[in-house]
């Protein structure tokens, strides 16, 4: 147990060793590419400002439709005519329902009155 202890100890020591060499290459890499970096080019496309409109667009021509197809000269299908047939009158209002009575409670026979619980609904 004790040599495996040691074991990790070395172990954890070498790679804290080859992370810090890896932190100073990466940091001598970026050191040399920013030395190296060449000036911007210059943008060959002129800058457009948010404020300024945009130049005119021509109009382009409505797009072209087809004509609906003509129906057959024989429809299998003819509608009756809404002012044809009377207006039939509307029947009577009548009052709503009068609320069923409450059932009767079952009483127990210590006297008390039986609780069920509500119908299920379908």
């Amino acid at each position: 147990m004790g040599q495996q202890v040691e074991e990790l100890k070395t172990l954890v020591a070498q790679l804290r060793a080859s992370q810090a060499q890896m932190v100073r290459e990466l940091a001598k890499a970026s050191e040399a590419k920013a030395a190296d970096t060449r000036p911007a080019e210059p943008n060959l496309r002129p800058k457009v400002s948010a404020l300024t409109p945009p130049p005119p667009r021509p109009a382009a021509p409505p797009p072209v439709r087809k004509p609906k197809p003509a129906y057959s000269s024989s429809p299998s299908y003819s509608p009756a005519p809404l002012a044809a047939a009377p207006a039939a009158p509307l029947p009577p209002v009548q009052a709503a329902a009068p609320p069923p009575a409450p059932p009767q409670q079952t009483i127990a026979d210590d006297g008390a009155p039986v609780v069920r619980p509500p119908m299920p609904l379908r």
